[in-house]
């Protein structure tokens, strides 16, 4: 992490991987996305608990501006909140959520742009990158960290691998801790 670092969390849910990320590292500028009302209120709770700093987008990133259902978890596992729900998943709401996409909230909205982004979206990983072709194409960029159940989703894999190969990014998997099926990937600019 460099002084001059900006972190986008999206699908930053309650903030338990990047607000500790920026406690160690306080000149980090976060903007986390977090559409789901109850994380991102939850979000800016632990936020001001830490006073930490973040700014938050409650907008969902896809690949174009549409309206899409945000499928929500009340109980157990809100990790699993997802424009794109899981099959053997209960959920117990849906609410019309606005997307947009980051190539345009970076021209029209002023949002920074990020050197370091974390991706975890459930089942949605390839919509947001392919709102993002301009951003991935900046040399600033120079970290993802991103899930995608690889075994499950072989095509939507090579999506996202398609296009962060053609912005210039090599893929490792992350070796996941022995008995979890979660598929997690760092891309680094090469």
């Amino acid at each position: 992490v460099r002084t001059d670092d900006v972190l986008w969390d999206i699908g930053a849910n309650i903030g338990c991987l990047s607000l500790p990320l920026v406690r160690k590292h306080p000149g980090l500028r976060l903007v986390a996305f977090e559409p789901s009302p109850a994380a991102a209120h939850q979000f800016l709770l632990n936020a001001a608990l830490n006073r930490i700093p973040a700014e938050l987008v409650t907008a969902p990133l896809a690949d174009t501006i549409r309206y899409e259902y945000l499928h929500l978890k009340f109980s157990r596992n809100s990790g699993q909140n997802s424009l794109r729900p899981w099959d053997k998943v209960a959920y117990d709401a849906r609410i019309h959520v606005l997307c947009d996409a980051a190539d345009r909230a970076v021209r029209d909205a002023g949002l920074p742009i990020p050197s370091l982004v974390k991706l975890d979206v459930e089942q949605f990983e390839d919509q947001v990158l392919a709102g993002m072709r301009e951003i991935l194409g900046r040399p600033k960029v120079r970290l993802l960290v991103f899930e995608c159940m690889k075994a499950s989703s072989p095509e939507r894999f090579a999506t996202i691998a398609g296009l962060l190969d053609g912005a210039g990014f090599r893929i490792e998997e992350i070796t996941p801790p022995p008995g979890k099926p979660v598929e997690n990937f760092v891309a680094r600019r090469s």
